[in-house]
């Protein structure tokens, strides 16, 4: 593997690591916003907001909105007992009034109950539809306070309860069957490999599932709540969930932190091999280049960088041999060896250049070819 691809590799696992930790950095922080938030029945909340200015709590920090001054919001839970002016009615029971529903047909395949209670998974195949009224209230069980709480059909809720459930199904044919079978031999043994998507198989019917929240019942919201001081009423514009209680959301969150914590750790594995493999590379490009200097240092002739001519290539003392000797540092190629050695000669090494009269501290020797 070249240095591209493991340079590849290391920065998309390690530029994915960072997009995690960014994203379980946002989940903790909204789990530690959701811990801190408090649980409110509409009077409590209420009494709050009312005596703020005589009172100032010591926990609930509201801020005023920036949209108008006579309101307050802070993110708090909110407790009571569902009602609404308008509610929506349930598919399967005209008498019975929903706030939130959802409603969805899922088809039934044959394969369907052969892997009930095993590992295997079926691709799901289903179609979901959501209804909710503009708006529906919390009331106080022991006043009539209430606080209002705007639609908001993507909220997250695992408060409702089964409405009604519907299934037909239809036996296969003598031929269906044959085909169910056939296929099946080969769908267990890619599941015995661990692949653990089974094919559907023949569609044999369907089902009609619907959950709601049915008015008076009881129900914790969770958001950004709104007291109006002139009206003197509170409203939730955008709820986060629709809970049974406030423990139900920091679960949720805690699920969410584990799997980006799983996610985490997988990405690291080839976050560290490849780091591991990218500086062994560049060691070893930095282990030759300093093995190369040092072979440069060690020859002299390396340390030649560019040679200075005034004439000719006989030695200007002499005027017989040619020149072959660089003088150092002035590198001026002026003398021949003997006329070199004979200059040098006892200590010579603090002669002039008979060129430029810079002090020589060496001299290396050329050879022509």
């Amino acid at each position: 593997m070249d240095n591209s691809s493991i340079f590849a590799i290391f920065a998309t696992s390690f530029g994915t690591l960072l997009y995690y930790s960014y994203k379980r950095d946002q989940k903790k922080a909204n789990l530690d916003e959701i811990k801190a938030a408090q649980v409110f029945s509409p009077e409590a909340l209420l009494n709050i907001f009312k005596n703020i200015d005589r009172h100032p709590p010591s926990r609930l920090k509201p801020q005023v909105s920036s949209q108008n001054p006579n309101e307050y919001k802070v993110k708090a839970f909110i407790e009571g007992s569902v009602a609404c002016d308008k509610p929506i009615e349930s598919h399967a029971y005209k008498d019975v009034k929903l706030v939130h529903r959802v409603s969805y047909k899922e088809d039934i395949y044959s394969n369907s109950r052969l892997v009930e209670g095993t590992h295997i998974q079926l691709a799901p195949k289903r179609d979901m539809e959501v209804e909710a009224p503009l708006y529906f209230y919390l009331k106080d069980p022991f006043t009539q306070d209430t606080c209002k709480v705007h639609r908001s059909v993507l909220v997250e809720t695992n408060a409702m309860e089964e409405i009604s459930v519907r299934q037909i199904t239809r036996d296969l044919s003598l031929f269906e069957k044959g085909l169910v079978y056939l296929g099946l031999s080969f769908e267990f043994m890619r599941a015995a490999m661990n692949l653990t998507m089974l094919t559907r198989g023949i569609k044999i019917g369907w089902s009609e599932k619907e959950l709601g929240i049915r008015i008076g019942s009881t129900l914790t919201v969770y958001g950004e709540v709104i007291y109006n001081a002139v009206e003197g009423k509170l409203r939730i514009d955008s709820p986060l969930f629709y809970v049974l209680e406030k423990r139900n959301v920091i679960e949720h969150f805690k699920k969410k932190l584990d799997g980006l914590d799983t996610i985490k750790g997988m990405l690291l594995v080839p976050v560290i091999i490849s780091f591991y493999f990218l500086m062994k590379r560049l060691w070893n490009h930095y282990a030759k280049a300093a093995n190369v200097h040092a072979m440069k240092k060690a020859d002299k002739l390396w340390q030649v960088t560019a040679v200075k001519l005034k004439d000719d290539y006989k030695c200007i003392k002499c005027l017989k041999k040619p020149r072959n000797v660089i003088m150092q540092p002035c590198q001026d190629l002026c003398l021949c060896k003997g006329c070199y050695d004979e200059m040098v000669e006892g200590g010579a090494a603090s002669k002039p250049c008979p060129i430029c009269n810079e002090v020589i501290k060496d001299g290396v020797e050329i050879y022509f070819t």
